[in-house]
């Protein structure tokens, strides 16, 4: 994007309400506190200041993106450029954090955030000179203003060996992806003045090109990754005081490498893809035993993202295929209470389910009743629902806040709500300006983050 000049006030533009209840306003064109000379800076996510100070105009959403996430419970999505980070709330697109990397040599590279709470969440960022040094960086917001003394600490790596892919949040918790390892790194006490992020523990990866790895978002700290093996995982479960809860699970989940791997909100399940990109199972973090099998399609594909929802009965599928699958996750899952989330416990195929609107039984072949003779393909499960979205793009994908409904975010910068039916199921096409098709009756939202105030939405009773 071009240069753009802002004013000293800030301005901001109301949207016609949209399906879902909520009505987008345009990010304000001015963050809430004076700018203060640093080489690296994080913007408040929220602010009462007086009217009468100064404020530094925020700088546009950087073009071209080089980095797009969400947020560990979804609420707000990542973007990130060369030279600065925007986090977005997914409900109004209003800014909730900024960083700006002002050091000329250093391009920012990755980010994460958790956002679980508007005074406590914790991000991190990932800066690079060139492909010599990383640098991990850890930030906790403050509520009424943010300044250098809420910068928690900082680690370097050296290029090379130590290629840094990504980076993911969990409370104190920081996790460094490189390419052939993963560690996990702590936060000094607050009576420190060392500000360096200290290892509490490394897993050798092999190969991670990809950066893959995935992080509970629920109290305790679980975590999956490639391992040692093509088409390995690696699966660790924590306790608060640091301690893994479980013997540690390896899953042998498919023959050929890993495209995309997820992980249940509350650590228990994981969901793997390889890079033929036909199947996606779902794994026991407990056990490793395989408790669903899901087919995306008959053709291989490239795997964008893995998705399960807050109460992990849904899981979302994207491909370079152009459509995201929602399927029915037909798992027992107990309830967990405090005292035994880090248990074991064990985990079942669940029944067919009594009523559809709890979780609609995903498509089968009409000769799936001769699956003990035919090959596995027939006795698949295939999706309940197909969302067609534009071609040529990579796509995100989260479960919103509200009951039935996926998020989908496009590297182009468009941005999807859609709401399915958890009974029927069916296709929806969101390319004409969200319209449904067939006799499916969702709503669909597009917005244009790039752009906030050109949004196109329908709603069909």
């Amino acid at each position: 994007m071009g240069k753009k000049s802002f004013s000293s006030s800030p301005k901001t533009k109301s949207i016609s309400s949209s399906p879902f209840g909520t009505k987008f306003q345009e990010i304000p064109a001015a963050s809430n506190r004076i700018w203060r000379r640093q080489s690296h800076i994080l913007v408040p996510m929220a602010s009462t200041d007086p009217p009468a100070e100064r404020r530094r105009p925020a700088p546009p959403l950087p073009s071209p993106i080089v980095h797009l996430s969400f947020s560990s419970d979804a609420s707000c999505f990542v973007v990130a450029g060369t030279s600065s980070v925007h986090w977005l709330s997914c409900d109004t697109f209003s800014l909730r954090g900024l960083y700006q990397e002002k050091d000329a040599r250093k391009t920012v590279a990755a980010a994460a955030g958790d956002m679980l709470s508007l005074k406590e969440s914790a991000c991190a960022t990932v800066s690079r000179v060139n492909s010599t040094k990383f640098f991990i960086r850890r930030w906790k917001p403050g509520y009424m203003n943010y300044h250098w003394r809420y910068f928690e600490g900082e680690k370097t790596y050296t290029g090379g060996e130590d290629d840094v892919r990504a980076v993911r949040v969990h409370g104190a918790k920081t996790v460094v992806v490189l390419v052939d390892r993963l560690e996990v790194l702590g936060c000094r006490t607050k009576d420190t003045e060392d500000k360096e992020l200290w290892l509490l523990h490394s897993v050798v990866t092999g190969g991670n090109p990809l950066g893959l790895c995935a992080v509970s978002s629920g109290a305790s700290f679980a975590f999956v990754c490639p391992g040692a093996r093509d088409g390995e995982v690696h699966v660790e479960r924590w306790l608060d005081e640091g301690e893994v809860a479980a013997p540690v699970v390896a899953i042998r989940a498919h023959s050929s490498r890993l495209a995309s791997i997820a992980m249940s909100c509350d650590g228990r399940l994981v969901a793997t893809a390889s890079v033929r990109g036909t199947l996606v199972r779902i794994f026991s973090a407990t056990d490793g035993a395989l408790l669903q099998e899901l087919r995306r399609g008959r053709d291989g594909a490239d795997i964008h993202c893995i998705a399960f929802s807050p109460d992990s009965k849904w899981l979302a599928v994207s491909s370079d295929k152009a459509t995201v699958h929602v399927f029915s996750v037909n798992i027992d899952l107990p309830s967990l209470t405090p005292e035994d989330s880090n248990s074991p416990g064990g985990l079942q195929a669940a029944p067919a389910p009594s009523s559809p609107a709890v979780a609609t039984a995903n498509k089968r072949s009409s000769l799936s009743f001769a699956g003990g003779f035919l090959p596995g393909y027939f006795s698949s499960e295939w999706s309940s629902t197909q969302i067609r979205v534009p071609e040529g793009t990579k796509y995100l994908v989260a479960f919103g806040s509200q009951p039935n409904t996926l998020l989908i975010l496009g590297i182009n910068g468009r941005f999807y709500r859609c709401r399915f039916d958890p009974e029927k199921g069916g296709v929806v096409d969101v390319r004409h300006k969200g319209t449904p098709c067939g006799s499916v009756g969702q709503d669909v939202e597009c917005i244009n983050f790039m752009n906030p105030s050109k949004k196109t939405s329908n709603s069909k009773p």
